[in-house]
């Protein structure tokens, strides 16, 4: 029998978010699981439109006293809302509280200077030296350069794409080739084209 949404736990919803990452076949499971183990750990025993704002502000206080970071408690607040988002699409919920979202200082720090990555670059085994070069002058994540395949890469056009569906954000990246960008890859592609 199915349950009138007065009766709707919270937890039945975190199921159907779980669910939803399960059938997109998200890459990032595993940060879902632990985002929607820390909500319904939570919420889990609330009935799912008993759930206000204050009772999310509620969340942000504990998880603060708990020495999260902002960066953190608005990924799990961004998966509280995309719960409360997926109910509402099931017509299993008629509301959602507001997640107010918490300022992030998460400016990216420790690039090095050019004269401080030829140092490191030449204190890397000879292997390893096009890997780095390609990650200074690209910023792409270790595992797009690390999985990169010589089909994608067009000496002649001096490209290298990422296909969709590759990138964290799923979408295709492209980068020119010139100076040690390009003097790594011919090094390292012994001919390959």
């Amino acid at each position: 029998m199915a349950r009138t949404q007065s009766e709707l736990r919270f937890a039945e919803l975190a199921k159907d978010y779980l669910n939803d990452y399960r059938v997109n076949d998200k890459k990032s499971l595993d940060k879902g699981i632990r985002c929607a183990t820390r909500i319904n750990g939570f919420f889990g025993d609330l009935k799912a439109h008993t759930v206000t704002t204050d009772i999310v502000k509620r969340f942000i206080v504990q998880r603060q006293g708990e020495g999260a970071e902002n960066g953190t408690i608005n990924r799990e607040l961004a998966a509280l809302k995309r719960t409360f988002n997926l109910g509402l699409q099931a017509e299993k919920i008629q509301r959602e509280p507001y997640n107010p979202m918490l300022k992030e200082n998460n400016v990216r720090t420790g690039f090095f200077e050019y004269g401080e990555f030829v140092a490191f670059r030449e204190a890397l085994t000879d292997y390893l030296q096009p890997v780095a070069t390609f990650a200074f002058y690209t910023g792409w994540r270790k595992r797009n350069i690390l999985d990169l395949r010589w089909n994608q890469v067009d000496l002649s056009a001096r490209t290298v794409r990422l296909n969709p569906g590759t990138t964290k954000n799923d979408a295709g990246r492209m980068v020119i080739l010139d100076g040690e960008l390009l003097e790594a890859i011919q090094s390292n592609g012994n001919g390959a084209r």
